[in-house]
């Protein structure tokens, strides 16, 4: 099994890159105050990978709910009637473009929240 007994379990358990309880590890704002912070790659991805993708959905959504031509379906249900599901992706991909397009600008507002924290506590 792949239990915390197990040698993987053990590897997985000595192993601090998986520490659950460890804090994020710091965002990459840039060695020099006047160098440009630079977005986690997994933001901007996520953020163009869900832009993408809700275009796309909303294409297919309509065409769907216009019971286009362009679609054979398997069964007999009105195309329309597939529309509702479609449109559920949709808010998930508006939920992970939301989260990370907070990850990508708190690369630009993180070093201002550090100066305003230090400034308060000194």
């Amino acid at each position: 099994g792949g239990g915390y007994g197990s040698p993987r379990g053990a590897r997985v358990r000595d192993n601090e890159y998986f520490d659950v309880h460890r804090p994020l590890p710091p965002l990459d704002l840039g060695e020099e105050d006047d160098e440009e912070p630079k977005p986690p790659a997994c933001a901007v991805c996520c953020t163009l990978f869900s832009l993408s993708a809700i275009v796309v959905l909303a294409g297919i959504s309509s065409a769907l709910r216009s019971d286009s031509l362009y679609f054979r379906m398997e069964t007999e249900e009105p195309k329309h009637s597939f529309a509702e599901s479609v449109d559920q992706a949709i808010y998930i991909y508006l939920t992970t473009l939301v989260l990370s397009l907070i990850f990508w600008i708190r690369t630009y507002t993180e070093k201002d929240l550090i100066a305003d924290r230090h400034d308060n506590h000194h």
